[in-house]
């Protein structure tokens, strides 16, 4: 069973007008009865599925719909329908055809390292904080192609990474990801083997 629900905006400096758009997504918060637990249901970051207007006399009031997977339950009594945000996101997100070079660490540290492309996505679940990830054609490598001097330390956290993609409070962060053909020639701790060029 799914379930519409429909916020109808307040004005905000004047104007009704929320500036969504359907697909977008929203946190909800605060939504729900006074003196009761509010809603799991209704307080989550959900994906707008319509929008559109109602004209009450001369005032014309804004609108967006989400569905819920279930029922919320009885929204008689003293109703609070909750606070909106948009949720920030990127829809396209592009690496291509680049050379990036690397930094060494001078000496072995456990914070931080390198990264040629680093996202760090979460606290959007069950939406996605990036709708499509492409990264192609690209060569990444240490500066002047050097090897990490570091590379035999024991417990070393400063090798570099090509892509990484990092989040927290669940496992949503890019919907569809695309990497191919990028020569990566990077020191490593976790492959088995000699350290060398890789092409994926």
């Amino acid at each position: 069973m799914r379930a519409n629900v429909r916020a109808t905006v307040l004005p905000v400096l004047g104007s009704y007008d929320h500036g969504l758009e359907k697909g977008e997504a929203v946190k909800i918060i605060f939504a729900g009865l006074f003196g009761q637990t509010r809603s799991t249901l209704l307080n989550d970051n959900v994906k707008i599925t319509n929008i559109g207007t109602t004209v009450v006399g001369s005032e014309t009031f804004y609108w967006f719909e989400y569905q819920l997977t279930q029922d919320p339950g009885s929204a008689s009594g003293d109703f609070a329908p909750g606070w909106y945000g948009r949720l920030w996101r990127t829809d396209y997100f592009v690496v291509e055809n680049n050379i990036l070079e690397l930094a060494i660490r001078n000496s072995p540290s456990t914070y931080n390292h390198p990264s040629a492309n680093f996202l760090y996505v979460g606290l959007s679940g069950p939406q996605f904080r990036i709708l499509q990830f492409l990264g192609r054609g690209n060569i990444i490598r240490n500066v002047n192609d050097q090897p990490d001097p570091n590379a035999n330390t024991p417990n070393y956290y400063g090798f570099a990474y090509a892509f990484e993609i990092q989040g927290v409070g669940g496992t949503q962060g890019v919907e569809q990801c695309l990497v191919q053909k990028n020569i990566v020639r990077l020191d490593t701790d976790d492959i088995a083997g000699p350290l060398g060029s890789i092409q994926y």
